[in-house]
């Protein structure tokens, strides 16, 4: 690996060769398993499936940050090691930052901020009434009232984080 790209940290070098080892054993390209992945590629592995879901490509469309954490969620056990994605999600959300919503009550908002204990009830920024008419805008912690996400309608999130 050196020698073809050049680099020499170990470390970086280990991250790119182990990025697609499953915690599980069955990845790529050496099968290894959860003890066998450096720490730092097991993380580089979640934040690379999320990209790769978030982002459009020539034969799929890009998938919403909420479904993209619902797949990964669902297939965690066998790609990632829990501990790593747990983290990812109690820091991202599964909500994550920029997602537009609908809520139980109607009205539209974008989550604007994650709750790390609960993460289904992140701070929602309320934009529009149920009618679809502009509101003053104002915050709405979900954790501190009934009203929920009932659908997410398109997100930012990639575009928040790259700024």
């Amino acid at each position: 690996m050196a020698i073809s790209s050049g680099e020499d940290n170990e470390d970086v070098i280990s991250i790119i060769s182990q990025h697609h080892e499953w915690f599980s054993g069955r990845g790529y390209p050496r099968g290894l398993g959860d003890g066998s992945i450096s720490f730092m590629a097991r993380i580089i592995s979640v934040v690379d499936v999320f990209d790769a879901l978030t982002t459009d490509r020539p034969y799929k469309s890009k998938m919403l940050s909420y479904e993209a954490v619902s797949k990964m969620l669902h297939e965690g056990a066998v790609h990632f090691d829990p501990k790593i994605l747990s983290k990812f999600i109690t820091r991202f959300g599964i909500y994550p930052l920029g997602s537009i919503v609908r809520l139980s009550d109607g009205k539209i908002g974008v989550v604007s901020k994650i709750n790390p204990v609960s993460p289904i009830r992140p701070v929602v920024k309320v934009l529009y009434d149920r009618f679809g008419r502009e509101e003053e805008p104002y915050e709405l912690d979900l954790s501190s009232t009934d009203i929920f996400i009932a659908e997410v309608l398109d997100d930012l999130s990639k575009s928040l984080l790259y700024k």
